[in-house]
């Protein structure tokens, strides 16, 4: 698959069918692409690139949440924007 956009649902616990058996799977791999489901499969090997959900993993702890650098770029941006609102109101609200 050449898309860009692939995302790779391992292990996931439980997928039922659409289909008029209404087969239920469990511990199936699930290949996304830009948004459709490919491949439901039980194991599904790609060249590593893809973003990978492992569905039998351990909910992340409070100071994995707290030290995930992800978190900060916001908080940063909204601090700059709140910064600059300030600066940009003292220079042009000047009695």
């Amino acid at each position: 698959m050449t898309n860009k956009n692939l995302t790779l649902i391992k292990n996931a616990d439980l997928i039922i069918s659409m289909d008029d058996a209404r087969r239920v799977l469990n511990n199936y791999d699930i290949l996304i692409s830009d948004g459709q489901i490919q491949k439901v499969e039980k194991t599904i090997r790609l060249n590593g690139l893809e973003k990978v959900i492992d569905q039998n993993t351990e909910v992340p702890s409070i100071t994995d949440l707290i030290f995930l650098p992800d978190i900060y770029i916001p908080v940063l941006a909204f601090f700059g924007l709140v910064l600059i609102t300030i600066f940009l109101r003292k220079l042009f609200y000047k009695k």
